[in-house]
Order: structure tokens, then sequence, then C-alpha cells
């Protein structure tokens, strides 16, 4: 594994706000499989805008698969199939990254980061049928 991938190794907690109104909050971890992979899963709490009552629960999960500066994320599917390639650049504590992701006519346009403060994603989301921007801000547990 990369030492780009070394740096994520581990737990972490995240807060998560989307422009449209709605926001998520939990925790991640980070594995490596047998293959040098890391299989991300998170889990937490989704606070919709347009919903009263209490927080829903929800979790997910992706692959990260690091070759020298390029990063591929897999959706966790029985049979994983890509979300985004990310061309990164830096060091192992200090990275960043930017891909892009179709989703039919939408489009993802990530930006991804790793420093001393912690890991951060933004993707800004485009189309036809979606538009906003997902921000999350991942600190060490």
């Amino acid at each position: 594994m990369s030492d780009f991938g070394q740096a994520l190794i581990g737990g972490w907690r995240f807060e998560r706000t989307v422009t449209d109104g709605n926001a998520m909050s939990g925790t991640a971890r980070f594995e490596p499989e047998s293959d040098g992979t890391l299989r991300y899963r998170e889990e937490g709490l989704l606070t919709l805008r347009d919903r009263t009552g209490p927080p829903l629960h929800f979790s997910r999960g992706y692959f990260y698969r690091f070759a020298g500066a390029a990063l591929t994320i897999l959706f966790d599917e029985p049979t994983p199939r890509l979300f985004e390639e990310i061309a990164l650049s830096g060091d192992a504590a200090n990275w960043q990254g930017t891909g892009f992701h179709p989703c039919g006519h939408d489009r993802y346009r990530s930006r991804y980061a790793l420093d001393h403060d912690g890991f951060h994603t933004v993707h800004h989301v485009q189309g036809p049928r979606k538009s906003y921007s997902i921000e999350t801000r991942y600190t060490r547990l």
C-alpha cells in the first residue's frame, strides 16, 4: 500500500454538510485488506432539513485503492464499481487530489486533502437532477 493510504488507516469522526441543508455526522474506519486496498466504512446520523423527528441512521462503504500517486475509489458492493479516480500530489503527511465522477447526466467534481488538521473532502454536484455541494471534515478518533 502507498504511503498516501497508510496515512488514512484507523478511526475517524466526521461532520458532513450539504448545501441543501441536510447534515450527517458519525464515525468512519479505514481498514487494510490483504491486497493493499483500504476498506472504508462509515455510519452515523442523517438530519434532513425537511423532516421532523429524530435523525436517521445510515451506513455506507467504499474501497480505496492506491497505486503510486493515483487513488481509485470503488463502491463497496458485491461487484464493486467505480466511484472516482483521483490524481494525488504532495507527500504522505500532506496530500491533495482532484477527481471526477459522472452519475448519469450529473457530474461530481471532487477535492480530497489530508494534512495535520485531518482529512477533508468536497464534492460539487451539477446536472439536470442535482445541484449541491457536500463537504466532509474528518478528525482522528
